[in-house]
């Protein structure tokens, strides 16, 4: 089965302004983006959360104490997406923040023959046989939520059977990966600096050849390891993106 990359993303937690000030022109004029991007939908923002989506398929979305920016990357190169660069300059506006967690996130997804393939491989491929499984009149739904310990992060990561809008075409039944590195620097209190939390943002490269060989020599064929052709980014699905709780981050709240 082929491993394609849908969605790239960094989703960095500290300490910062209100949301609304989030703007395309604050943005601009501080170096964050370049002057001429250009939105590719109406903005979002509120006290709660300020959402923009480029028409080049950034997009960033700020909330209290969060901030989430999203790529997908057509049929470029992952070496030029724009996302890591983007959150470094956001990261230089806010030289004295306390960085308290980042999540490197990646979405990608394997296309099947049909929708009862997608269940198949869940249920028998992932997932030993047994009596569970025999119940009501369709074959059960299932889903795997794992979480992999690395010597200086956690990957977490979901797999499920879905449906997937691919550019114009009907929805394409497929195994969705969904992986989330997570670096957990520190509390409001003991936060990382930014030289922490810049160095965790330059190894996104290496978090996603992690990922990309763990599905494609773990759960693929290793005959079958190209990431490429990505779909459009969806700015609603992009705000499914988490940082999971760590036990010293719950006073944050804005996380989950």
């Amino acid at each position: 089965m082929s491993l394609i990359l849908q969605e790239f993303g960094i989703a960095i937690a500290m300490q910062q302004p209100n949301p609304n000030l989030v703007t395309i022109e604050f943005l601009k004029l501080s170096g964050v983006i370049p002057t001429d991007w250009q939105l590719a939908k109406q903005p979002v923002n509120n006290d709660r959360v300020s959402q923009l989506l480029f028409t080049n398929g950034v997009s960033i979305i700020a909330e209290p104490n969060r901030i989430m920016f999203g790529e997908t990357i057509g049929e470029r190169e992952i070496a030029s997406s724009t996302v890591a660069a983007v959150a470094q300059k956001y990261l230089e506006i806010f030289k004295l923040a306390k960085y308290l967690a980042i999540s490197i996130n990646i979405r990608s997804y394997s296309p099947q023959v049909n929708s009862v393939a997608a269940t198949e491989y869940i249920n028998h491929q992932l997932l030993a046989a047994g009596s569970w499984q025999n119940y009501g009149v369709a074959p059960v739904q299932a889903s795997l939520n794992l979480v992999y310990t690395l010597p200086d992060r956690q990957l977490s990561l979901e797999v499920a059977a879905a449906g997937m809008q691919v550019a114009d075409r009907e929805m394409v039944p497929v195994v969705l990966f969904s992986g989330n590195f997570n670096y957990h620097l520190g509390t409001p209190e003991t936060g990382a600096d930014i030289a922490v939390a810049s160095r965790v943002i330059d190894n996104w490269q290496t978090d996603l050849a992690t990922y990309s060989e763990l599905i494609s020599d773990r759960f693929l064929s290793p005959n079958q390891s190209t990431i490429s052709v990505p779909t459009s980014i969806d700015i609603d699905r992009l705000a499914q993106f988490e940082i999971p709780y760590a036990p010293d981050l719950d006073s944050v709240g804005s996380l989950s």
